[in-house]
């Protein structure tokens, strides 16, 4: 599972991570990913203090996402990026094993290079 940030997805979750857990660390954002919306996917995630049983943990520049074993097939290869419009606030995921979002492809291209693999 490799995960990409765009700048303004790392920079959301940060400020949430912080937010939510107080400054501990440890901490980190809880990810799942499932079929639906506009790339093909829909992502719902809670603040956590540490990662689950059986959650995958990926970090990269200062950000730290646990990702339970359904969810890792759906970000295998994954570009997350932050929306916040009048219409919508949220994490998507831009490309991955399902294919494009077509809406956001200009986020690709400033797609940072904090991506790593999961350990």
């Amino acid at each position: 599972m490799k995960i990409t940030l765009t700048p303004k997805a790392q920079a959301f979750i940060k400020k949430m991570t912080r937010m939510g857990t107080g400054g501990r660390p440890g901490g980190g954002l809880r990810l799942r990913v499932q079929p639906g919306g506009c790339s093909g996917l829909s992502t719902e995630f809670t603040v956590e203090l540490g990662p689950r049983e059986g959650d995958a943990v990926w970090e990269g520049n200062g950000c730290r996402i646990f990702v339970p074993a359904e969810s890792r097939p759906l970000l295998r290869e994954a570009i997350l990026h932050f929306v916040e419009n009048p219409m919508e606030t949220r994490l998507i995921v831009l490309s991955g094993p399902t294919g494009s979002c077509a809406c956001s492809q200009e986020a690709a291209a400033g797609a940072s290079g904090a991506s790593a693999k999961a350990g």
